[in-house]
Formats: C-alpha cells, sequence, structure tokens
C-alpha cells in the first residue's frame, strides 16, 4: 500500500501531511541566483507536553507551530466533532500515522490513557507534592488521630489536601 499525501487545511499548495504522519513542504528555496520548488520532507520536533509538531509559515509570512496529529487528523478526518478529541490508539505520542488516531469523547481518551498507563494521576502528575508512600502515611496518622492542618504542616500542603486525600477525592486507591 502506497502513502497517501493530502493538503494541510490551511496551507493548501505550501504544505501536505500523509496517512504515515510525514509532513512536506512546496515552499520555494535556494539562493539568488535562483530559486526552485522542490518538495523537501519537515522533521518534527518534540514539544513539552512530549507531542510532535512541525513549523509551517503562511503566505502573510506568520509561523505556525502544529502539532502533527492534529494535522492528520484535520487532512484525513476534517475537524473534531463536537466534544471530541484526539486519541491515539496505542497511546504513544509520537506515532502520529492515521491508522493510529481517532475522534473520541474526552472520557475515551482517559480510558485509553488508564488501559495504556500513560495517565497523569498521582505521582506521575508534574504537580504533585506527595509519593504514594507519603499517602499511606497520611491515612495512617489520621487513623492515629492527628488534625488535618498538623498533617497538613508536616507534608507542606493544606488541610484540605488531606482532607481530600483521606476521603479519597484526590489519591483514590488503585
Amino acid at each position: 500500500m502506497s502513502e497517501i499525501w493530502k493538503d494541510i487545511p490551511e496551507f493548501e499548495g505550501r504544505y501536505q501531511v500523509s496517512d504515515l504522519a510525514r509532513v512536506r513542504s512546496f515552499l520555494k528555496q535556494g539562493c539568488n541566483s535562483g530559486l526552485k520548488v522542490d518538495s523537501h520532507l519537515l522533521k518534527p520536533r518534540l514539544n513539552s507536553g512530549k507531542y510532535l509538531y512541525v513549523t509551517l509559515f503562511h503566505s502573510d509570512g506568520s509561523v505556525k507551530h502544529k502539532l502533527l496529529h492534529v494535522l492528520v487528523m484535520l487532512a484525513f478526518k476534517g475537524p473534531a466533532p463536537i466534544g471530541q478529541e484526539i486519541c491515539h490508539e496505542n497511546g504513544k505520542r509520537s506515532e502520529c500515522v492515521l491508522s493510529n488516531l481517532r475522534y473520541d469523547t474526552h472520557k475515551g481518551n482517559k480510558a485509553d490513557q488508564n488501559k495504556h498507563g500513560t495517565h497523569t494521576k498521582g505521582e506521575r502528575n508534574g504537580n504533585s507534592k506527595l509519593t504514594a508512600l507519603d499517602v499511606a502515611k497520611i491515612k495512617e496518622l489520621r487513623k492515629l488521630g492527628c488534625t488535618l492542618k498538623s498533617i497538613g504542616d508536616a507534608f507542606g500542603v493544606t488541610p484540605t489536601t488531606i482532607q481530600y486525600i483521606v476521603k479519597e477525592k484526590s489519591w483514590r486507591a488503585a
């Protein structure tokens, strides 16, 4: 089966994306002696969220950083239906081939993350101040009668955070 190329919406005639998640440019390149139009592949980069993106230039000269999985879906499936987002079937953000992408609800995407182990709960959350061991200690201290404030002070979090942990509104048991 051969690679299928489609124009990228808003960049027709300038850039195309393939079903294999490759992006090519048709912008003029070369020295002053003579510009030529040749297609060449763009090299995707990784953003801080671990998603691949490419840099595209509008005809007015403005620069746009576009996520690769978004470009593939826009070109091949159109914009996301209302209330849906792009999901990676295998949970790997770096695999943006069309066969690995689909539109689904946020709930479906979260279910995928749980299935693939790519969720950001507990210690995997970059904003987490606590570890699973800390949470176990917090629950034990609360059972022993320590106040929410004293436990919170000991772990550097608010009494409300301690209350949520004890009631399993956050850091639920697996």
